[in-house]
């Protein structure tokens, strides 16, 4: 999981006195616990990228690790050039407990549905309380989902029967102790709104327990929830802790590593906005990163200055 460096050290540290060093900050967060922004600077991560990149254009996959004759299609880089179009990836150039120095890879959320792919560190979450928690809820929301559907195919079909039927007394709508009978649109449209509030609820729910599956670390050596880090009633993004920032941070923790730059690029088809361009660099993400990684970097200053 650790790669050497591919930069030359000239047995220089790879930090600021390093030539190839990029104090630009290209990860920051604001810490719930102190309140105070702490950041994180390229440093060399993105002289580390671009060898990356190169690897990338060479083998055409993700799962350089593996001879070609077994490579995984499904890692191809194909993948990011179609409908899926492109992915965010990133390195973080570490310091070892003995002094050694390396990189760690990761790309953003799955990658063609697969969260563990070789010589990539792994997710925030759990991935088999991931999949169990899926393989509960998604049945019944979809279960759902298809009973809203057929609702709406039969309300336009009893509208289209209403518009048709010729207004007699007979047919027009009785009143009983002064309130109007529904009718049966209105029978219909009522179940439909339950079904969708039911269906809303569930999905509420099932996001709720998946965001409680993340357990977030920092510097200090302290955990908390995402919803721990995110201001009561703003509700957390979906996708939060997928990024490529968060689970390098959180590996290098895991592994007593001290991260020392971090960079992020995007690789593939431009994004459908158009504000991600194939090859480029671009900061942490402000909705999604700035609240979880501010809490991650927390006591990196002082791990950075006694290491």
């Amino acid at each position: 999981m650790l790669f050497p460096l591919t930069i030359d050290l000239h047995g220089l540290a790879p930090d600021t006195s390093h030539p190839l060093h990029d104090a630009e900050v290209t990860t920051r967060g604001l810490c719930p616990r102190c309140g105070r922004e702490h950041t994180l600077p390229a440093g060399v991560a993105r002289a580390e990228c671009a060898a990356l990149m190169q690897q990338l254009e060479q083998y055409g996959r993700i799962d350089m690790q593996v001879p070609d004759h077994i490579a995984d299609p499904h890692f191809s880089l194909d993948y990011l050039n179609g409908v899926a179009r492109g992915q965010m990836f990133g390195v973080l150039v570490v310091r070892t407990q003995d002094g050694a120095y390396g990189t760690l890879r990761a790309f953003s959320a799955q990658y063609n549905r697969v969260w563990h792919v070789d010589g990539w560190v792994p997710p925030l979450l759990d991935v088999a309380a991931f999949d169990a928690q899926v393989a509960k809820d998604d049945p019944v929301i979809n279960g759902l989902g298809r009973e809203i559907r057929a609702l709406d195919d039969a309300i336009v079909e009893e509208r289209q029967a209403s518009e048709n039927q010729p207004c007699t007394p007979q047919s027009a709508q009785t009143l009983t102790d002064g309130e109007a009978t529904p009718t049966p649109l209105d029978l219909l449209m009522q179940q439909r709104a339950s079904l969708v509030d039911e269906r809303r609820q569930l999905s509420q729910r099932s996001m709720r327990a998946i965001h409680e599956l993340y357990r977030v670390r920092n510097f200090r050596g302290e955990i908390a929830s995402l919803f721990d880090i995110f201001p009561a009633g703003r509700g957390v993004p979906t996708g939060t802790g997928d990024c490529c920032a968060p689970k390098l941070l959180q590996y290098a923790m895991q592994h007593n590593m001290t991260p020392l730059g971090l960079a992020e690029f995007y690789w593939g088809r431009e994004s459908r906005s158009g504000a991600r361009q194939h090859g480029e660099f671009y900061p942490s993400c402000q909705d999604k990163c700035y609240p979880i990684l501010g809490y991650m970097l927390c006591g990196l200053e002082e791990e950075t200055i006694t290491g």
